[in-house]
Protein backbone atom coordinates (compact mmCIF):
# COMPACT_ATOMS: atom_id res chain seq x y z
CA UNK A 1 0.00 0.00 0.00
CA UNK A 2 2.84 2.28 1.06
CA UNK A 3 5.08 1.19 -1.74
CA UNK A 4 4.45 4.46 -4.03
CA UNK A 5 4.73 7.05 -1.16
CA UNK A 6 7.77 5.37 -0.32
CA UNK A 7 9.06 5.82 -3.77
CA UNK A 8 8.00 9.64 -3.99
CA UNK A 9 10.12 10.41 -0.98
CA UNK A 10 12.82 8.96 -2.80
CA UNK A 11 12.31 10.58 -5.96
CA UNK A 12 12.27 13.90 -3.95
CA UNK A 13 15.39 13.51 -2.08
CA UNK A 14 17.64 12.35 -5.00
CA UNK A 15 15.97 15.63 -7.01
CA UNK A 16 17.60 17.39 -3.86
CA UNK A 17 20.96 15.47 -3.51
CA UNK A 18 20.64 16.25 -7.37
CA UNK A 19 20.72 20.13 -6.46
CA UNK A 20 23.64 19.76 -3.59
CA UNK A 21 25.81 17.29 -4.88
CA UNK A 22 28.25 17.67 -2.07
CA UNK A 23 25.75 17.91 0.41
CA UNK A 24 27.05 14.17 2.50
CA UNK A 25 30.67 16.41 2.41
CA UNK A 26 28.72 19.00 4.64
CA UNK A 27 29.06 19.66 8.51
CA UNK A 28 25.89 18.01 10.23
CA UNK A 29 24.96 21.86 11.51
CA UNK A 30 25.38 23.07 7.18
CA UNK A 31 23.48 20.74 6.66
CA UNK A 32 20.28 21.08 8.52
CA UNK A 33 20.82 25.00 6.91
CA UNK A 34 20.40 23.57 3.19
CA UNK A 35 17.95 21.31 4.51
CA UNK A 36 15.54 24.24 5.68
CA UNK A 37 13.50 25.28 2.39
CA UNK A 38 13.34 21.46 1.35
CA UNK A 39 9.45 20.69 1.58
CA UNK A 40 9.97 17.38 3.36
CA UNK A 41 8.67 15.86 6.37
CA UNK A 42 10.29 17.04 9.95
CA UNK A 43 11.97 13.37 10.15
CA UNK A 44 13.06 12.61 7.15
CA UNK A 45 15.23 16.47 7.13
CA UNK A 46 16.39 14.68 10.61
CA UNK A 47 17.85 11.93 8.98
CA UNK A 48 19.18 13.37 6.43
CA UNK A 49 21.16 16.20 8.36
CA UNK A 50 22.79 12.94 10.12
CA UNK A 51 23.23 9.89 8.00
CA UNK A 52 27.02 8.88 6.30
CA UNK A 53 26.77 8.89 2.57
CA UNK A 54 27.17 5.35 2.76
CA UNK A 55 24.45 4.29 5.35
CA UNK A 56 22.07 6.46 3.21
CA UNK A 57 22.88 4.56 -0.19
CA UNK A 58 22.47 1.18 2.30
CA UNK A 59 19.41 2.11 3.34
CA UNK A 60 18.54 3.83 0.23
CA UNK A 61 18.47 0.30 -1.90
CA UNK A 62 16.40 -1.51 0.58
CA UNK A 63 14.00 1.09 0.58
CA UNK A 64 13.92 1.10 -3.10
CA UNK A 65 13.54 -2.60 -3.24
CA UNK A 66 10.58 -2.66 -0.77
CA UNK A 67 8.78 0.10 -3.10
CA UNK A 68 9.33 -2.88 -5.86
CA UNK A 69 7.46 -5.78 -4.01
CA UNK A 70 11.17 -7.36 -3.80
CA UNK A 71 10.46 -10.52 -1.11
CA UNK A 72 12.28 -11.42 1.12
CA UNK A 73 14.29 -8.06 2.20
CA UNK A 74 15.25 -7.05 5.21
CA UNK A 75 14.19 -3.78 6.26
CA UNK A 76 15.18 -4.25 10.12
CA UNK A 77 16.64 -1.19 11.89
CA UNK A 78 16.27 1.14 8.20
CA UNK A 79 16.52 4.58 9.60
CA UNK A 80 15.05 6.05 6.40
CA UNK A 81 12.24 3.71 6.55
CA UNK A 82 11.93 4.38 10.33
CA UNK A 83 11.89 8.36 9.52
CA UNK A 84 8.77 7.24 7.00
CA UNK A 85 7.15 5.70 9.58
CA UNK A 86 7.97 8.55 12.48
CA UNK A 87 6.02 10.52 9.66
CA UNK A 88 2.93 8.18 9.15
CA UNK A 89 2.71 7.16 12.90
CA UNK A 90 2.97 11.41 13.99
CA UNK A 91 1.46 13.74 11.46
CA UNK A 92 -0.46 11.55 8.95
CA UNK A 93 -1.84 9.25 11.99
CA UNK A 94 -3.08 12.94 13.25
CA UNK A 95 -4.50 14.06 9.77
CA UNK A 96 -6.06 10.86 9.31
CA UNK A 97 -8.53 11.22 12.89
CA UNK A 98 -10.16 13.80 11.13
CA UNK A 99 -11.30 12.16 8.87
CA UNK A 100 -15.26 12.12 8.99
CA UNK A 101 -16.81 8.94 10.87
CA UNK A 102 -19.16 8.12 7.70
CA UNK A 103 -15.83 9.13 5.39
CA UNK A 104 -15.92 5.40 3.88
CA UNK A 105 -19.24 6.04 3.13
CA UNK A 106 -19.29 8.85 0.93
CA UNK A 107 -18.84 9.44 -2.73
CA UNK A 108 -15.60 8.86 -4.10
CA UNK A 109 -15.33 12.37 -5.18
CA UNK A 110 -16.29 13.87 -1.79
CA UNK A 111 -13.24 11.38 -0.11
CA UNK A 112 -10.73 13.14 -3.00
CA UNK A 113 -12.17 16.92 -1.55
CA UNK A 114 -12.16 15.67 1.97
CA UNK A 115 -8.24 14.11 1.16
CA UNK A 116 -6.87 16.78 -0.67
CA UNK A 117 -7.51 19.61 1.74
CA UNK A 118 -5.22 17.57 4.46
CA UNK A 119 -3.08 16.74 2.27
CA UNK A 120 -2.08 19.58 0.01
CA UNK A 121 0.51 19.37 -2.44
CA UNK A 122 0.95 17.97 -6.55
CA UNK A 123 4.33 15.42 -5.85
CA UNK A 124 4.14 11.66 -6.22
CA UNK A 125 4.14 11.17 -2.43
CA UNK A 126 1.40 13.30 -1.54
CA UNK A 127 -0.55 12.24 -4.59
CA UNK A 128 -0.17 8.67 -2.76
CA UNK A 129 -1.32 9.52 0.16
CA UNK A 130 -4.54 10.74 -0.95
CA UNK A 131 -5.11 7.99 -2.98
CA UNK A 132 -4.32 5.87 0.03
CA UNK A 133 -7.03 8.10 1.97
CA UNK A 134 -9.59 7.54 -0.76
CA UNK A 135 -9.33 4.35 -1.66
CA UNK A 136 -8.56 1.86 1.74
CA UNK A 137 -10.38 1.80 4.21
CA UNK A 138 -9.54 3.02 8.25
CA UNK A 139 -8.43 -0.61 9.21
CA UNK A 140 -6.48 -1.32 6.07
CA UNK A 141 -4.47 1.64 6.38
CA UNK A 142 -3.89 0.94 10.17
CA UNK A 143 -2.95 -2.61 9.62
CA UNK A 144 -0.14 -1.79 7.04
CA UNK A 145 0.99 1.01 8.90
CA UNK A 146 1.42 -1.73 11.33
CA UNK A 147 3.55 -4.32 9.28
CA UNK A 148 5.81 -1.58 7.64
CA UNK A 149 6.62 -0.60 11.40
CA UNK A 150 7.16 -4.18 12.23
CA UNK A 151 8.93 -4.76 9.33
CA UNK A 152 11.91 -2.06 9.83
CA UNK A 153 11.21 -1.91 14.32
CA UNK A 154 9.18 -4.44 16.93
CA UNK A 155 6.02 -2.30 17.63
CA UNK A 156 2.83 -3.96 19.34
CA UNK A 157 -0.57 -3.95 17.70
CA UNK A 158 -2.63 -1.52 19.93
CA UNK A 159 -6.39 -1.34 19.98
CA UNK A 160 -8.08 1.76 21.93
CA UNK A 161 -11.95 1.19 22.12
CA UNK A 162 -14.39 3.85 23.34
CA UNK A 163 -18.36 3.58 23.98
CA UNK A 164 -18.80 5.88 20.74
CA UNK A 165 -16.70 7.75 18.47
CA UNK A 166 -13.98 9.71 20.47
CA UNK A 167 -12.94 13.24 18.49
CA UNK A 168 -9.73 14.02 17.22
CA UNK A 169 -8.61 16.18 20.09
CA UNK A 170 -9.18 13.02 22.60
CA UNK A 171 -7.50 10.88 19.65
CA UNK A 172 -4.59 13.18 19.75
CA UNK A 173 -3.59 12.88 23.07
CA UNK A 174 -4.23 8.63 23.23
CA UNK A 175 -1.75 8.61 20.38
CA UNK A 176 0.89 11.37 22.59
CA UNK A 177 0.34 8.81 25.21
CA UNK A 178 0.88 5.84 23.34
CA UNK A 179 3.65 6.84 21.51
CA UNK A 180 5.74 8.05 24.57
CA UNK A 181 5.77 4.68 25.85
CA UNK A 182 5.87 2.85 22.25
CA UNK A 183 7.42 4.77 19.60
CA UNK A 184 6.53 4.38 15.68
CA UNK A 185 3.09 2.42 16.93
CA UNK A 186 -0.31 3.16 14.83
CA UNK A 187 -3.33 2.75 17.79
CA UNK A 188 -6.25 1.77 15.86
CA UNK A 189 -9.53 3.13 17.19
CA UNK A 190 -12.61 1.04 17.67
CA UNK A 191 -15.81 1.89 18.86
CA UNK A 192 -17.20 -0.76 21.25
CA UNK A 193 -20.70 0.52 21.98
CA UNK A 194 -20.77 -2.62 24.63
CA UNK A 195 -18.39 -0.14 26.82
CA UNK A 196 -20.69 1.38 29.94
CA UNK A 197 -18.03 4.13 29.61
CA UNK A 198 -14.40 5.26 29.81
CA UNK A 199 -11.78 2.95 27.32
CA UNK A 200 -10.26 -0.19 26.75
CA UNK A 201 -6.48 -0.96 25.78
CA UNK A 202 -5.85 -4.00 24.06
CA UNK A 203 -1.59 -4.44 23.46
CA UNK A 204 -1.11 -7.33 21.46
CA UNK A 205 -4.22 -8.83 22.09
CA UNK A 206 -3.95 -8.43 25.87
CA UNK A 207 -6.77 -5.89 27.98
CA UNK A 208 -3.79 -3.75 29.42
CA UNK A 209 -4.23 -1.48 32.73
CA UNK A 210 -4.42 2.27 31.32
CA UNK A 211 -4.84 4.31 34.57
CA UNK A 212 -1.94 6.48 33.52
CA UNK A 213 -4.94 7.69 30.39
CA UNK A 214 -7.17 8.96 33.32
CA UNK A 215 -5.78 12.49 32.80
CA UNK A 216 -7.17 12.84 28.85
CA UNK A 217 -10.29 12.26 29.59
CA UNK A 218 -10.95 15.38 30.59
CA UNK A 219 -10.70 16.04 27.00
CA UNK A 220 -14.35 14.01 25.89
CA UNK A 221 -17.29 12.61 28.76
CA UNK A 222 -16.52 8.51 27.99
CA UNK A 223 -17.21 7.76 31.37
CA UNK A 224 -20.69 9.12 30.94
CA UNK A 225 -23.67 7.40 29.11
Amino acid sequence: MFNAFVAGLMEKTFHFLQKHPDFFKLEDKKRAETLENLQLAKPLKEYLATVSEKKFFEEIHQALNFSQNVKDQSLSGNKFLLSVIEFLTNDIALKIDLLPENFSLLKVKEREEIAEKLISGDSSAALSLREILVHFSYQQIANEIYTLSNKVHEVPYIIVQTPRAADHELKREIRKKLLEKHPNSFPSFQINRKLIGGIRLFINGQNIDHSWLSRVLRFASLTSV
